[in-house]
Formats: structure tokens, C-alpha cells, sequence
């Protein structure tokens, strides 16, 4: 019986000494990770036609007057001028009016980075597309769904006007009791 106890204990540390003794696996490389996409293009719309210029544009590619998504609205206050009134605040962002109450800003109450920015028909001659001073101007359905597209939606919104919806774009076009206007959202509303 001790024989084979010995055979059997042989055994095992001849096992053991040749799985001690194997080469180690090959270490698998991992792949680095690929680049993150580059920024969309951004395009100032007061100097640039969007529509004619990338037809399929985004609320990310737009910019006015130097604002942009990701821009804190304390570090604009020379570019947008002084405040229309006093800050709104709603349940998860502040608004804020400029330029005459033409451009609405909506901010991030924990952040103060912009949200939304609504351009309003006061802004309409500042912008370079002849489409978009149009929309805000006349508020043609049809001549807005030629540029833009049939749209996702048609809601009531919070404040009250008729938007197209192109939240796929990040983009809302209202039509309010006496006035229009184009928002564009960082985060799809």
C-alpha cells in the first residue's frame, strides 16, 4: 500500500514539476482603444448658410454670435450683451433673454453650460441663410419641410407654440402666437 501511495505522490510531483516548468501563455495585446471622432464642424450662422453649406447640420455644428453648446454663459457676457430681464428659473435649467429678447439662452443650473439657444424673428436678419430668415419671418411650413425634410413630430410646447420636431437633429422649429423661432437643443428635448 505505501508503494503505490509512493507511486501515486511520484506521480503528482512530476505533474506538478512540468506545469511549473511551461512556458507561459503568450499575453494576448489588447488593441488600443480607436480615437474618439473628431468635433463636428462648427458654423457661426450669422456668417455662414448652414443649409446650403452642410444640408444635413446638426444643433452641434451650429454657433451665433459666438455661442455654442458646452460655452458657460458668464464667460459670454461681452458677446451676448446685457440681459433682457431678469433670469428665469425653471425646474432643471435657467433662461435667460438677449439681444432685445431675440435669442434665448437655456443653461444647466448645476454647470451654467448652454442647453438650448432659440433664436427668435428679431434675430432673422442676422442670419446668412435665406431659409432660416425666412422660417422666422413668415413661418412657412412648406417651405421649411423643403430644407429640412417631412418632420418626427408636430407638439405643443412648454411655452406654449407649435413645434416641428427634428430631435434627431437636435433641432425644434415653433411657431408662436406672433412670432417664430428656430431652438436648437444639446440634449435631445
Amino acid at each position: 500500500m505505501s508503494d503505490r501511495l509512493l507511486s501515486v505522490a511520484v506521480i503528482l510531483i512530476a505533474v506538478l514539476a512540468l506545469v511549473a516548468c511551461a512556458p507561459e501563455p503568450p499575453a494576448v495585446e489588447e488593441a488600443p482603444p480607436p480615437p474618439p471622432a473628431p468635433p463636428p464642424t462648427v458654423y457661426n450662422i450669422g456668417e455662414v448658410d448652414i443649409v446650403a453649406e452642410e444640408p444635413g447640420f446638426t444643433s452641434l455644428n451650429v454657433s451665433l454670435l459666438g455661442v455654442k453648446f458646452g460655452d458657460v454663459t458668464n464667460d459670454l457676457l461681452d458677446v451676448l450683451g446685457d440681459q433682457e430681464g431678469d433670469t428665469q428659473n425653471w425646474p432643471d435649467h435657467y433662461v435667460s433673454y438677449y439681444r432685445d429678447g431675440g435669442l434665448i439662452i437655456h443653461t444647466f443650473k448645476n454647470t451654467g453650460e448652454i442647453r438650448k439657444i432659440e433664436i427668435l424673428t428679431r434675430l432673422a436678419s442676422g442670419l446668412a441663410s435665406t431659409q432660416l430668415q425666412a422660417w422666422l419671418e413668415d413661418g412657412d411650413v412648406d417651405a421649411m419641410r423643403a430644407f429640412m425634410g417631412q418632420e418626427e413630430d408636430v407638439a405643443v410646447g412648454d411655452t406654449g407654440g407649435t413645434e416641428y420636431v427634428y430631435d434627431s437633429r437636435g433641432i425644434r422649429f415653433v411657431a408662436y402666437e406672433e412670432q417664430n423661432g428656430i431652438r436648437f437643443s444639446f440634449y435631445r428635448n
